[in-house]
């Protein structure tokens, strides 16, 4: 069975945010499909979410087509993305015994606190959310070379909402 390729690696999430080389990537390669399914779907819309992953399945680093620039233009955001999903297993993981956390691989290590741990996931998590919205942005700047992509939320209505009516 072949492996799907997927839109951001480990080495370029090491690249493109704070997560050391020396970090467990295997945690991260089941992060990156969760990031692409809750975060990026949601902003590319069923339709252009898969064209874009059937397209780099195929794709060459030369390739001209549209999809290869969004393609590029996502890495940052999923990036993001998949350090938040892989959070929660990168503070410890679960064995027979239960979820045992990390307290450090070498001497002088020590493990952070819940406040620190939890203002870096916030802090992670509004990078994240600030990449998605300017995702959103540079596709709408480019529509045109995505005709499939609707904007989250689908298309403005013209009907006004008044205490629950649609008017």
């Amino acid at each position: 069975m072949a492996t799907l390729k997927r839109l951001v690696t480990f080495p370029e999430i090491t690249a493109r945010t704070v997560v050391a080389l020396g970090s467990e990537a295997h945690k991260f390669t089941v992060a990156i499909p969760l990031a692409e399914q809750q975060h990026l779907r949601p902003v590319l819309g069923q339709a252009l979410y898969s064209e874009l992953l059937s397209f780099i399945q195929t794709a060459t680093p030369d390739d001209a087509d549209p999809l290869s620039a969004l393609a590029e233009q996502v890495k940052d955001m999923l990036s993001t993305w998949a350090v938040v999903e892989a959070w929660p297993s990168l503070l410890g993981h679960i064995e027979a015994a239960g979820f045992v956390t990390k307290v450090g691989k070498s001497e002088g290590t020590t493990r952070a606190d819940v406040e620190l741990t939890d203002r870096q996931e916030a802090a992670l998590r509004r990078t994240a959310i600030l990449q998605s919205a300017e995702l959103v942005r540079w596709l709408t700047e480019h529509k045109s070379e995505y005709p499939s992509w609707e904007a989250p939320g689908g298309p403005p209505s013209t009907e006004m909402a008044l205490g629950g009516l649609l008017l």
